[in-house]
């Protein structure tokens, strides 16, 4: 009897993240077809658009993936505020709310504003995910602070956000001089703004991996850092790839960032609760 019940749970286990995968690559594969549309017929009215509308839903879907993760911790904790994922959940929640943002801009005055309402919520949403992420790995951290093993792997997560900051800021700094002097200097600060940022989520998120490492909590964690590792990639000021343009690929990588960001998080919130 115990044999069976275990064996319906795995089934059960291994279902979702199935049907998780099958979603997300349905989803990655239509991106990429309207951006390859968008690119071989840039004239072709409302395709550019179109992306971005599939951005906002990426967005959706990963705030709502949160919203199931967040209901199980108010489940063991009884108090919104004292959640991790209150915080992580609020940040993807303003992150939708700029996407959207975007989106109306973007559809209504053909090309976004450079700096807009849009990246008050997107600074805003970072800040309440790092403190989220921070308060979630904070009393991990204390637990496994004289375990060796653990201790080499969060100091390999953090190294490798590092190196990726220094491969992209070293992209940034051998670009044209030009383009950089060029723009606004509230510009320049917030292109690269974003891309440390992400850096940082990239290595809290990549410690929490590293704390459940070996275990089935982690492939949720784990999903949710190869995203932030796509976004941050992503953010990478456009001037490095020598400035806006229509179809640009950093736009495909964007939207991809956010379909496995979602996934990541709706793997995890089928797990027990934890932090």
């Amino acid at each position: 009897m115990c044999l069976s019940s275990n064996l319906v749970v795995s089934e059960n286990g291994e279902g979702y993240e199935r049907r998780a995968y099958c979603v997300a690559a349905l989803a990655i594969i239509l991106v990429s077809v309207v951006f390859a549309v968008w690119n071989l017929y840039p004239d072709l009215h409302g395709v550019g658009a179109c992306l971005d509308l599939l951005t906002v839903i990426a967005s959706a879907a990963a705030f709502w993936a949160s919203l199931r993760v967040l209901e199980k911790q108010r489940g063991i904790l009884y108090d919104l505020l004292r959640a991790p994922w209150f915080y992580i959940s609020a940040g993807l929640g303003l992150w939708l709310v700029a996407e959207t943002i975007w989106f109306i801009y973007a559809a209504f005055l053909g090309r976004p504003l450079e700096v807009s309402l849009a990246d008050s919520m997107w600074l805003s949403g970072y800040v309440s995910m790092i403190f989220g992420l921070y308060r979630g790995i904070k009393p991990l951290a204390s637990i496994s602070k004289d375990v060796k093993q653990v201790s080499r792997k969060v100091r390999l997560a953090t190294v490798i956000p590092i190196a990726l900051g220094v491969l992209l800021l070293a992209l940034v700094i051998t670009s044209a001089p030009r383009e950089v002097i060029a723009k606004e200097p509230q510009v320049v600060v917030i292109d690269n703004l974003y891309m440390i940022l992400d850096l940082v989520l990239l290595a809290l998120t990549l410690q929490r991996v590293a704390f459940f490492y070996g275990g089935k909590v982690a492939k949720g964690p784990a999903l949710f850092s190869l995203g932030l590792a796509l976004m941050a990639i992503s953010d990478m000021p456009y001037f490095v790839a020598g400035g806006y343009y229509p179809g640009n690929l950093l736009d495909l990588i964007y939207v991809i960032s956010y379909i496995v960001i979602a996934t990541g998080i709706y793997i995890y919130s089928k797990q027990p609760p934890v932090a």
